[in-house]
């Protein structure tokens, strides 16, 4: 928009960047080659302000399309009218939904181990997740934890062929199969175990552990445009 002379404006909303900022390197952008992840931000963004973008550092909490010029809100009840908007608010780590995560967020479960990982070194922790997300969750931890945990929910890992083989590669990692967490538990400051169901022999049982990292997809942040 800005480099073609449109008055362009960003609202970055709560997390500037979006996710590539926690994550480490990122291995499959054509004509990048690897480059760490906040790198390529700083990089976007200075490319965009070069341009004459105007970057705020708002988030918006409400829509109207049903006027034009359309109607955004800001958090601070900022009123804001545009002739058009393009929507690219990204997504969201999906939970687990159980017992104990809600309370245990940041007290030993999170979704990002390149933000977290040195918190758990030399300590026993599990990714939850079958597909590259996790692969690369296990990837960061190893130069840490003592013992990573690869819970899959299925008989099998949907991670592509190279992250699979890079998970091989590493001594300190095991993939278990047919495994869910029914809850987390921990002594009021920090998790101290979970819950595990394994759905092939249909049976509970308790497991310590340190921390537990959240690697199963993610959701679009789209509800504030419903009914829009």
């Amino acid at each position: 928009g800005a480099r073609l002379g449109f008055y362009t404006v960003v609202f970055e909303g709560p997390k500037p960047g979006g996710q590539l900022t926690e994550t480490g390197y990122v291995e499959n952008w054509p004509g990048i080659g690897r480059k760490r992840g906040p790198d390529i931000m700083k990089d976007q963004r200075n490319y965009v302000t070069d341009l004459g973008a105007i970057i705020v550092p708002e988030t918006i909490s409400q829509v109207d399309f049903k006027q034009w010029p359309y109607r955004l809100v800001t958090d601070d009840n900022e009123k804001i009218n545009a002739l058009s908007v393009i929507i690219a608010t990204g997504s969201a780590p999906r939970v687990l939904a159980v017992p104990g995560e809600r309370e245990y967020w940041g007290k030993g479960v999170t979704t990002c181990a390149i933000c977290d990982a040195p918190y758990y070194k030399d300590k026993e922790v599990i990714v939850v997740g079958g597909g590259d997300s996790a692969a690369e969750e296990a990837t960061q931890l190893a130069p840490y934890a003592k013992k990573i945990t690869i819970f899959v929910r299925k008989d099998y890992m949907r991670a592509s062929d190279v992250m699979h083989r890079r998970l091989q590669e590493l001594p300190n990692v095991t993939i278990s199969y047919h495994k869910e967490i029914k809850q987390i538990y921990g002594d009021d400051r920090w998790v101290e175990g979970v819950v595990v169901y394994d759905n092939a022999q249909r049976s509970t049982y308790n497991m310590a552990v340190d921390g537990v990292f959240l690697a199963i997809g993610h959701e679009p942040r789209t509800k504030l445009f419903e009914g829009q």
